[in-house]
C-alpha cells in the first residue's frame, strides 16, 4: 500500500484535467460537472486568498455588491446539490447543456491567472 501527497493546486489540476478528458470522451455530464465544480471551488477559494489572480479580481468586480450573495449562490447551486443531500434529499437538479464548458473554462482561467502553467488538456480545451 502507498500514499499520495498532494496540495490543493495539485488536486484542482488533476480534477480539471480529468473533467476535460471525460467531457471530450462523451462521459456522463453530471460526473463531469461534479469533478469540474470541485476543482472550481478549490481554485476560487485559493484565488480569493491571493492577490495574483486577475481572473478572480475581474470577476468579482463585475458583480454588484448587493448581488454578490445571490451570484455566488447561483454559481454554487449545482455543486452544493451534487455534494449534499442532508437538507434536500428529494430535490431535483436541471443543468444547462453548456454548464460544463463554462465551469471548465473558468477553472482554466483561475489556474492560469494564479501563475501556474496550463496543462496540455487545459490548453486544448481553451483552444477548442
Amino acid at each position: 500500500m502507498y500514499s499520495i501527497s498532494v496540495n490543493k493546486i495539485d488536486v484542482a489540476k488533476r480534477q480539471v484535467e480529468a473533467s476535460i478528458r471525460l467531457h471530450f470522451s462523451g462521459e456522463d455530464p453530471i460526473v463531469v460537472h461534479t469533478i469540474a465544480s470541485a476543482a472550481h471551488q478549490i481554485l476560487r477559494d485559493i484565488s480569493g486568498h491571493r492577490e495574483t489572480s486577475e481572473w478572480h479580481k475581474d470577476l468579482t468586480q463585475l458583480i454588484r455588491p448587493d448581488m454578490k450573495k445571490e451570484f455566488w449562490a447561483n454559481i454554487n447551486k449545482s455543486y452544493n446539490f451534487l455534494k449534499h443531500a442532508d437538507k434536500d434529499p428529494d430535490e431535483t437538479l436541471e443543468l444547462e447543456e453548456n454548464i460544463n464548458d463554462h465551469t471548465i473554462i473558468s477553472c482554466c482561467g483561475y489556474f492560469i491567472t494564479l501563475g501556474y502553467a496550463a496543462s496540455s488538456e487545459m490548453l486544448g480545451f481553451v483552444r477548442w
